[in-house]
């Protein structure tokens, strides 16, 4: 027997987590090099707001579970950085850019090692594998519309 799902739920789920990057996002100086850190996962959770709001994930090959992780992940992310604020800033930066790096090299299998190792070996977070490749297609995205790649 399957549950129903509660769309509104979710939906305010998703909300309080676009609160919560929008928030980290206010804490980050213009100026400073950080600023674009969680651009990434702002897309990714209004991409998964909206999928949810206009019932597309399933078009899109995603379902409710896997909505949930990738939020989850975006929401554990930032309750780090709220945690350990410039620290966990320098460290994702330059994780970040060695990702670019390896993205702009044509290296996407690498880039996907780098954020899995690093969210282990730095935060203690285990990552499987679609988690890291969404989240490293995120980044690929976003360099395509700064025109980097």
């Amino acid at each position: 027997m399957t549950m129903p799902i509660d769309k509104n739920l979710i939906l305010n789920k998703l909300d309080t987590l676009l609160e919560l990057l929008n928030d980290i996002e206010g804490d980050i100086a213009p100026d400073s090099n950080h600023n674009e850190l969680f651009s990434g996962q702002l897309i990714t959770a209004l991409t998964l707001k909206n999928m949810v709001k206009n019932d597309t994930y399933k078009q899109d090959g995603f379902s409710i579970v896997q909505i949930m992780k990738d939020a989850n992940r975006i929401w554990k992310m930032g309750k780090l950085w709220k945690a350990n604020g410039s620290n966990c800033a320098d460290i994702m930066a330059t994780m970040n850019d060695d990702i670019e790096e390896c993205l702009s090299n044509g290296h996407k299998i690498n880039a996907i090692k780098i954020y899995r190792q690093q969210m282990n070996d730095v935060y203690g977070v285990k990552i499987n594998l679609r988690e890291a490749k969404d989240y490293i297609d995120n980044i690929q995205a976003d360099m395509r519309r700064r025109g980097m790649i």
